[in-house]
């Protein structure tokens, strides 16, 4: 009990500090929304096919069930709730990983992605007749990254499919390729073919 009052004290000190200094802390929903955007752009890019609000609620129930199961087997509530926060965020930190992973294949493929590229566009095909050539006998992380796009091209066009397919990889040098590749289309993708 002396534990939960100190921290109700210290908390009730600090909010009537901020108050008298005029620094009070806002609670904006945008901020809480452009975190759980981040977030499942986040889980996209690691190939978590999960929402943003699964996802937390998902942690928080591992790190609660660690919680509980931990205070059963040690009897008490101090020792238990470290290894229950390191048990909450143990999805985030494997998740993670497998994202850098997933970038750095992808950073990786893309030298001789574009080679297949120069090579289809180079024997006659179009922009989007190449990249389609790219999502089925590309490397395999760029297969797996333009999956979606000749059925996007289809239905979109090549530009808008291209775009959608840049902000699921969400990285640096795909965004670069990827905006060339608009611009060439936009820029009438038959003039590829000539250089």
């Amino acid at each position: 009990m002396s534990v939960g009052a100190a921290l109700a004290v210290g908390i009730a000190c600090a909010l009537l500090a901020g108050a008298l200094m005029g620094t009070l802390p806002r609670f904006r929903m945008r901020a809480a929304y452009g975190r759980r955007a981040r977030l499942s752009v986040w889980l996209h890019e690691a190939g978590v096919p999960l929402s943003a609000t699964r996802f937390v609620l998902g942690c928080t129930g591992a790190g609660v069930v660690a919680l509980l199961l931990l205070t059963a087997l040690t009897g008490s509530f101090l020792v238990a709730i470290v290894p229950a926060i390191a048990v909450a965020f143990l999805p985030r930190a494997y998740f993670a990983r497998r994202r850098r992973h997933r970038r750095r294949e992808v950073q990786a493929a893309w030298p001789d992605g574009l080679r297949d590229l120069a090579a289809s566009i180079a024997a006659g095909h179009s922009l989007t007749q190449a990249v389609t050539e790219l999502a089925r006998h590309g490397p395999p992380a760029l297969r797996e990254a333009f999956a979606r796009f000749p059925d996007l091209a289809r239905v979109l066009g090549t530009a808008p499919a291209l775009e959608i397919v840049k902000e699921e990889l969400a990285d640096a040098t795909s965004d670069r390729v990827i905006e060339v590749l608009v611009l060439a289309q936009e820029s009438g993708g038959g003039r590829c073919r000539h250089h």
